[in-house]
């Protein structure tokens, strides 16, 4: 059987950054507009951005206040700040293909390869307090080793992300280095056409990458 292919959400256009009864200060608008332009398929909350319009000056170029925009992005929640780009309903999707470039952020982390240690307890990402906390308890600092440098070419990681909108999950089908060296919190982009089984990412080293820290 031919495996399917599922098409990028259209990007955000200018009414996805507005709101007709209170128009933003242009150097937001232009701001998220720009960052639109650069960053993959980020399409901002209104009421995130009017929250976070702040501290954000006319003499400012569209690329400062963009990138002004996409730190504030990283220093939060994405489910706060952005409306998610990745397809509806992928959770429910077998043998597709998942076309363009997505921003997603780490949820959790799980070393499914060793099912009695504390790597399989997940870890949540806080963006209120910063750090990580255990998924149906209080926040606290994780236990696991740092940067996961316990890992080896023989483990697997699973991972859970949202883009704003959705939760997903995946797995590594190869070792993803970056991913095995990141936190709950970090951005990425999702890119090269994963393939989806039975709502499951199957994860390659091509698959992602850490977000630049300036658009």
């Amino acid at each position: 059987m031919a495996t399917a292919v599922v098409a990028a959400a259209p990007a955000a256009g200018p009414q996805e950054v507005m709101e007709e009864d209170a128009p933003l200060p242009p150097i937001a608008e232009t701001g998220a507009q720009r960052l639109a332009q650069n960053a993959p398929n980020v399409r901002l909350r209104p009421d995130w951005l009017r929250a976070n319009a702040g501290g954000l000056e006319d003499w400012m170029s569209a690329d400062m206040a963009a990138q002004t925009l996409l730190e504030r992005v990283a220093a939060g929640d994405l489910r706060s700040s952005c409306l998610g780009s990745l397809p509806n309903g992928l959770d429910r999707q077998h043998d597709v293909r998942v076309e363009g470039s997505h921003l997603i952020q780490i949820l959790q982390l799980v070393d499914i390869s060793k099912p009695q240690s504390s790597d399989a307890v997940p870890m949540d990402y806080d963006p209120e307090q910063g750090a990580f906390g255990r998924a149906g308890g209080p926040t606290q600092q994780p236990q696991r080793p740092e940067a996961n440098e316990s890992m080896g070419p023989n483990d697997t990681l699973k991972v859970c992300f949202t883009d704003g909108a959705q939760v997903l999950c995946g797995i590594e089908r190869r070792p993803v280095a970056t991913l095995r060296t990141a936190k709950p919190g970090a951005l990425f982009v999702l890119s090269g056409r994963p393939l989806l089984r039975r709502g499951l990412f199957m994860l390659e080293p091509q698959h992602l990458e850490p977000l630049k820290s300036r658009t």
